[in-house]
């Protein structure tokens, strides 16, 4: 998403699979590398952002969001390596979910938590963010699910057994579903829970246009910086001073 070829063809090929009533997850890479990098950023989140909102005749954008960073602060930014290998864990853990290697977790289910709003109409329509937790091993419930509380759409969660525990954080939609035998007996798979939300939607926008301000900024004092060692116009063409 760095570039502007995968600004725009991003978007078109997500508008293009939600046409076909298709369900899809956007993995979005950001960049506040350089000013331009910032720019297309910000273009192509409020791309999906109007497009969910306007263009997608109710269907939110779900996305997986990332943001290259050679200072990260949040959780969600990271050296650019870092984030080419978190995005090959997640891109794991959603075919886990949707491979069909559970139980009481059926296609209707998935298309419910993707779509909220078939189930939700109240909720509009817009860009949204899925977050990925994992229990423990053991199966210990990872607590920092819990800071979601009253700001989740939906879970859906993968669990080893019918006696774990299943998120409950006021969110109005959940589906869960538990592993075949064949895929326990592959190793100790842990518990996945797959959060709808978008409560952080308004910080990654502010992000991105705090940095734009800051290249802003700087250019402003480049383009004002005094130019040293410029004489005056001769008739000399070559620009040559001796």
């Amino acid at each position: 998403m760095e570039y502007s070829s995968g600004s725009v063809i991003g978007p078109l090929l997500t508008a293009a699979i939600l046409k076909r009533k298709k369900p899809v997850i956007c993995i979005v890479v950001a960049s506040t590398t350089s000013a331009k990098e910032a720019d297309n950023s910000v273009k192509t989140l409020q791309t999906l952002q109007n497009m969910a909102v306007n263009n997608t005749n109710g269907t939110p954008i779900p996305m997986v969001y990332f943001e290259n960073s050679d200072n990260p602060t949040t959780e969600y930014m990271g050296k650019r390596n870092e984030i080419d290998l978190r995005i090959e864990t997640v891109i794991r853990q959603i075919a886990l979910l949707y491979s069909g290697n559970h139980k009481e977790l059926d296609k209707t289910d998935l298309v419910n938590w993707l779509n909220y709003r078939n189930v939700t109409k109240d909720i509009p329509s817009q860009l949204v963010e899925v977050l990925i937790y994992k229990d423990s091993v053991d199966g210990e419930y990872n607590k920092e699910i819990d800071a979601h509380a009253g700001m989740c759409i939906g879970t859906a969660s993968l669990l080893r057994s019918d006696t774990d525990i299943v998120p409950a954080i006021n969110q109005p939609y959940s589906a869960v579903g538990y592993y075949n035998e064949q895929v326990l007996e592959k190793g100790d798979i842990p518990n996945h829970h797959y959060i709808m939300t978008a409560s952080r939607i308004p910080y990654i926008f502010r992000g991105l246009e705090d940095a734009e301000h800051q290249f802003r900024e700087a250019k402003q004092t480049i383009m004002g910086a005094e130019l040293h060692g410029v004489t005056a116009p001769s008739d000399d063409d070559t620009g040559m001073v001796f």
